[in-house]
Formats: structure tokens, sequence, C-alpha cells
């Protein structure tokens, strides 16, 4: 499986468990490689992004992410 069909995979187990919480499995981005990602305007409140490569990824209009702290 590549790494393209993972991920597809992995969300839609994601969308089984936000519709019943019985089933599939909550999406965990722990570590992943999100290089070149187009994240624009996706949902990341509670997001675990640790350790995630978020090389050159699109994260305009993405919403929960932290401010940035002066």
């Amino acid at each position: 499986m590549t790494a393209k069909e993972a991920l597809a995979f992995a969300v839609a187990e994601h969308k089984k468990w936000l519709a019943d919480n019985s089933t599939g499995t909550r999406l965990d981005l722990t570590g992943a490689d999100l290089t070149r990602a187009d994240l624009s305007w996706a949902y990341l409140l509670g997001a675990n992004l640790m350790w995630a490569n978020l090389s050159e990824a699109n994260l305009s209009g993405a919403i929960g992410l932290p401010k940035e702290t002066p």
C-alpha cells in the first residue's frame, strides 16, 4: 500500500469514527510526513501533529492552529 493509499484509508476510517466512535479509528497524524500537503482550510483543532513534517505544507485558512506568541 502506498503512502497516499494508507492516508486515504486512515481518513476513511476517521470519517467512520466521527459518525459513530464505536466504529472506525480516530486519525492520528503524529510523526506523519505531510511535506507539501494541502491542508488549507483543514479543521485541526485538537490534532496531534507532534513530530509531523509540515515542510512546505499549505496551512492557509486552517482552523485550530495555535496562535503565535510574542
